[in-house]
């Protein structure tokens, strides 16, 4: 992997998580109120963010692109992580849009801009999938992100998904 971005904004610089990242992913990961609209999905042991850090990193190194780490541009401090990555919904492949911020950046639109810089990136490198957007049904925030970045709900649904969630897509699924 390379420090050069992946993809940049004004405000933002997206890049390939490094190992030194993992203290932020769990902090981000492990609090409370960004896990309140999925309690038992936040993290509790410093170790499933080094496993899951591992996990990007290793679809990185496979396919140029993943879960990415971004910093505010110019200060290298790490508001959150979004990014896709390769995924099969209903037997169709796809890539899984994600965006998981510290809550003291939120509402400042940093989420939706970032989510609008990865889509620009991984449709121009794989246009033949969607990108989707998993969204717990009771997260107005994370729904109003996939809408303001031109995601139009599905009526399909994950036939995988444990617990109830829309599903947003950049194109018919």
């Amino acid at each position: 992997m390379t420090d050069v971005p992946w993809a940049t904004t004004s405000r933002l610089v997206l890049r390939s998580p490094r190992p030194e990242d993992v203290d932020r992913l769990f902090a981000i990961h492990s609090n409370v109120l960004t896990y309140e609209h999925n309690p038992d999905g936040r993290m509790v042991d410093p170790e499933d963010a080094q496993r899951l850090l591992e996990a990007w990193r290793s679809h990185w190194v496979a396919h140029g692109f993943g879960y990415a780490a971004v910093e505010l541009a110019g200060s290298r401090e790490i508001i959150g992580f979004a990014g896709a990555k390769h995924q099969t919904i209903g037997g169709q492949p796809v890539l899984n849009l994600y965006y998981r911020f510290d809550p003291s950046s939120w509402g400042h639109g940093y989420a939706s801009e970032a989510v609008r810089a990865v889509i620009a990136n991984v449709q121009s490198t794989v246009p033949r999938c969607a990108v989707v957007a998993r969204v717990a049904q009771n997260n107005p925030g994370s729904i109003a992100v996939a809408r303001s970045v031109g995601l139009s709900r599905q009526l399909v649904t994950d036939p995988g998904d444990p617990s109830p969630h829309h599903l947003f897509a950049s194109r018919h699924l």
